[in-house]
């Protein structure tokens, strides 16, 4: 299966939630509607536009007031050395950062927060949720603090 992220030994109330959807359909007018999963947002989702650069509008943000309270990673902060930002970055998408870390990461936010695009170093413009993937962070949702 191609896009699908898989995880081993799901727990039960997870196959079970899926169980009870298997083979139904949801519509949209008159086309299947494009269905998400996110156990959660950080606070509010994002918009389908934000993540996949394609607007939908049944998938817009909205804000999800139990995140705080039931989220064990809801506020985690990551620290990285700007070695390993360049590392990852220059790794990924093949070029040479600059020597100014402060101009490696230029963000366009969306909705709620979310990082749609992110240019770098005036070299390339990305995608936020994929360019969050290479950092190794858990969603799309970040700030780039240098220093």
């Amino acid at each position: 299966m191609t896009g699908v992220c898989l995880k081993a030994n799901p727990p039960q109330n997870v196959v079970d939630a899926v169980s009870s959807v298997v083979g139904q359909a949801l519509y949209y007018d008159g086309d299947y509607a494009l269905t998400v999963y996110g156990a959660s947002s950080g606070g509010a989702t994002a918009s389908a536009a934000d993540i996949w650069g394609r607007s939908y509008d049944y998938l817009v943000s909205v804000p999800s007031e139990y995140d705080a309270l039931y989220d064990p990673n809801y506020g985690e902060v990551t620290y990285m050395s700007t070695d390993e930002v360049r590392s990852r970055i220059q790794g990924a998408y093949g070029i040479a950062l600059s020597d100014n870390p402060a101009n490696w990461i230029q963000m366009e936010i969306g909705d709620s927060g979310f990082v749609r695009s992110v240019n770098i170093d005036g070299q390339k413009t990305v995608n936020g949720y994929s360019f969050s993937g290479v950092l190794g962070l858990k969603s799309p949702r970040f700030a780039y603090i240098c220093g």
